[in-house]
């Protein structure tokens, strides 16, 4: 899949894409293509549409052209595109990503003589919109230098998670821990806060302590990373046996992980013995 870069709202995001699978490949009736838009950042989708399969002309190794969605129903910012196939019981077995940049109007394209002595822009909110592309690159310094500037300008949620999320890449766990730990208890960031905060006592190799905020995930846990990270702490706490289901429904949402079946096997062999 391959996605333009920049995008306004008055225009549409139209998705293209080459999809090819083995041939012995079943796909029921209810299998669609599902396309997910989210912020940079975060989980949760800021738009979703879904195609059947059944419904779409070209198949196999020839493009398929879903048609173009209207953005004015999303803010201005950087996102994140997915295009997934879904088979019939919700399982994702192929997926698509690229990322791409929401304008609220057209931008003017300035001579680099003129563009080269305009400072950056000094708001919180766009120096964290930049800190977030940086984040997605996985470029942890650069986002993280932004993401503390923008925090200390102005203390949102949103910059405060982003800046957890880039102390967390840099391995800078407890400083991760500390600065997320005041939204685990805010309705709408407490999930992915503690998120965050399980992963970093995971890296310090708190494995107690990282079950223990785990625990508050697992009841609606359909995220791979959620469950993965789950049934790693249970086997550096020697306790194979919990690890097990874990894995298993992990593979069950995600089945292409290889190192996550083959993690399976190995710890099943350890419940056998």
């Amino acid at each position: 899949m391959s996605a333009a870069s920049e995008f306004t709202a008055k225009e549409e995001l139209g998705v293209y894409l080459q999809a090819s699978w083995p041939e012995d490949t079943a796909l029921g009736p209810s299998a669609a293509l599902l396309i997910e838009v989210r912020p940079a950042g975060q989980e949760e989708p800021a738009l979703r549409k879904k195609k059947k399969i059944s419904e779409l002309e070209y198949l196999g190794s020839v493009g398929v052209d879903l048609g173009g969605f209207s953005l004015a129903s999303i803010k201005p910012g950087y996102y994140e595109i997915e295009v997934a196939l879904i088979e019939d019981g919700g399982k994702k077995t192929f997926t698509a990503r690229e990322n791409f940049v929401l304008f609220s109007r057209p931008q003017a394209a300035l001579p680099w003589v003129y563009a080269r002595v305009r400072g950056p822009a000094q708001e919180a909110e766009h120096v964290a919109l930049l800190a977030s592309q940086y984040f997605m690159m996985k470029k942890f310094e650069h986002a993280a230098r932004l993401a503390e500037h923008a925090f200390k300008s102005k203390d949102e949620p949103a910059t405060r998670l982003l800046f957890a999320r880039c102390l967390y890449g840099l391995g800078r766990f407890q400083e991760a821990i500390e600065t997320v730990f005041p939204l685990q208890d805010d309705q709408r960031w407490s999930r992915e806060a503690v998120k965050v905060i399980a992963a970093s006592y995971a890296g310090l190799k708190d494995w107690p302590r990282a079950l223990l905020h785990l625990e508050k995930l697992m009841v609606e846990a359909t995220e791979t990373g959620v469950l993965n990270l789950a049934a790693e702490c249970y086997l550096n706490l020697d306790n194979p046996g919990k690890a097990v289901p874990l894995l298993r429904r992990s593979l069950e949402i995600e089945p292409s992980q290889p190192a996550v079946r083959a993690l399976l096997e190995e710890t099943e062999k350890r419940v056998k013995k």
